[in-house]
């Protein structure tokens, strides 16, 4: 990998650390490739709800993506970028839409391998954000048995777009880690 293209992702996961640390979410302030850590990505998150959430619960199709590049590792060196998605249907308002929880996702990454993340979800409101830590274990595949931890920030919910149209979709930017053995 080039000096220019190193210091390309290291200038996006600081941008991605400001942002975080601007909304209140504790970040670390190690390099990608301090003691203890193994993989750090940015990250991206959407989330869709057909028809669209409303103050009352109704029935939706939610559909998830999150997208997970520039990953700086230490040991992996092919794994640059992954991604996981799923759809689920329940029924949900703008009040309950994220809330905190056991989950897991199937991350799939730009060599084929994957990696099963199994977290505890809290979600919390700061600053006109929603703050979204998810915290666990590699539980299966490439990395498995290591702790791994994605946060999430986007914006919080519209009450206004709930009594109008409905909320369709949420996005977020963050980062994930994954710890070193």
């Amino acid at each position: 990998m080039s000096r220019s293209s190193r210091l390309s992702r290291s200038y996006r996961l600081a941008a991605v650390a400001a942002l975080l640390a601007a909304v209140g979410v504790p970040t670390a302030t190690a390099p990608a490739h301090a003691v203890g850590t193994e993989v750090v990505c940015t990250a991206t998150e959407t989330i869709a709800y057909q028809p669209g959430l409303k103050l009352v619960p109704t029935p939706q199709k939610v559909s998830a993506t999150r997208t997970y590049s520039n990953c700086d590792l230490l040991s992996e060196f092919d794994i640059s970028s992954g991604s996981s998605s799923g759809t689920a249907s329940q029924s949900l308002s703008c009040a309950d839409a994220l809330q905190a929880g056991a989950a897991s996702e199937t991350i799939t990454w730009n060599t084929g391998k994957t990696s099963t993340f199994t977290y505890n979800r809290t979600v919390s409101h700061v600053a006109g954000q929603t703050v979204v830590t998810n915290v666990g274990t590699i539980t299966a595949g490439e990395f498995e048995g290591q702790g791994a931890k994605s946060v999430f920030a986007g914006p919080t919910a519209d009450t206004l777009q709930c009594l109008k149209e409905g909320i369709t979709e949420r996005a977020g930017a963050g980062t994930l880690t994954i710890l070193a053995l």
